[in-house]
């Protein structure tokens, strides 16, 4: 029995992509990211200067890099610092200027994760207090995208002199957002105002949130979801498998509910990852046991579909 199998790979376009706001050396089109116009992989690793003893950071990059990373992601958490109206701490291991440059001289590029939502198993998200109690927050409400703003600016003074399309070469507006498009897109032209310039602008493409022209698509997945209310283990679903589809079901869960991934084949590729890894917290009602096969498994499955 003879048996033929006729594939042809994807002609690669240049897409009609606006990810970027400034002439850089990094580029996509719809199969790979480039540099200089040839094919380049971003590899970037996730480490919070502002968690970190600013004493350690040149250290912890240089293991980063030696672990085969080329790229630095990290969080700017609002509540860090600005954790009071008018309060603003840059300093000591706050110090994102001081960061920044370490991670220009030492050549390693950064996704900056300016929020202003950002998660991160932060308390609140990363919002001050004062931004957490308000009404509308995450939405375009102006009383809110007004203190969005006054923080940005503030911020920017820090960040500014890295907005040069090699150093900072992301910015992620929100995160885990399950909302209309419209309020990152808002997001965006608020921080492109105030300055800010980047070859990428990212955002997470969750289930309720297809990708769009105006932002490169985050991805993630994870053996298990410890944020899940259940105590009972979960079916494989697509976290193990090849699938068309990008995103999981059930990540991001612990936000909203009735989530169906959304297994459309998009031409806004490639995606890159925000959140894939083998680690999986115990919480108190929720102790999944996770192998090295669990581990290996998803990021297999999760690379494969990039």
């Amino acid at each position: 029995m003879n048996i033929t199998i006729k594939a042809e790979p994807k002609p690669v376009k240049s897409g009609k992509f606006n990810y970027s706001n400034i002439k850089s050396s990094y580029g996509v089109n719809t199969l790979y990211f480039t540099k200089n116009g040839k094919p380049y992989t971003v590899i970037a690793g996730e480490v919070h200067f502002s968690r970190l003893p600013a004493e350690r950071w040149r250290e912890t990059i240089l293991k980063m890099r030696a672990c085969g990373l080329n790229t630095i992601s990290t969080y700017v958490f609002w509540n860090h610092h600005n954790p009071a109206k008018g309060v603003y701490d840059f300093s000591g291991d706050r110090d994102v200027h001081a960061f920044l440059s370490l991670c220009k001289d030492l050549h390693m590029p950064v996704i900056l994760r300016i929020g202003p939502w950002c998660h991160g198993e932060v308390v609140r998200g990363g919002f001050p207090l004062f931004v957490d109690l308000m009404p509308g927050k995450r939405t375009d409400s102006k009383k809110y995208l007004e203190q969005v703003r006054i923080y940005w600016k503030r911020l920017f003074q820090e960040v500014k002199d890295f907005m040069d399309g090699e150093t900072v070469i992301g910015i992620q507006l929100e995160n885990e957002y399950t909302g209309p498009t419209k309020h990152i897109k808002t997001l965006r032209l608020i921080a492109e105002e105030i300055g800010f310039k980047t070859p990428f602008f990212t955002m997470t493409a969750w289930p309720s949130g297809k990708p769009d022209d105006d932002f490169l698509p985050m991805m993630g997945g994870y053996p298990d979801a410890p944020w899940a209310r259940g105590k009972h283990a979960l079916k494989p679903n697509n976290r193990f498998a090849i699938t068309p589809g990008k995103t999981e079901d059930e990540i991001g869960a612990d936000l909203h509910k009735n989530n169906v991934a959304d297994q459309s084949v998009y031409d806004y590729v490639p995606y890159a990852s925000c959140e894939t890894g083998p680690g999986v917290q115990a919480d108190q009602h929720r102790r999944p046991f996770i192998s090295e096969k669990d581990g290996y498994g998803v990021g297999f499955a999760n690379l494969r579909r990039v």
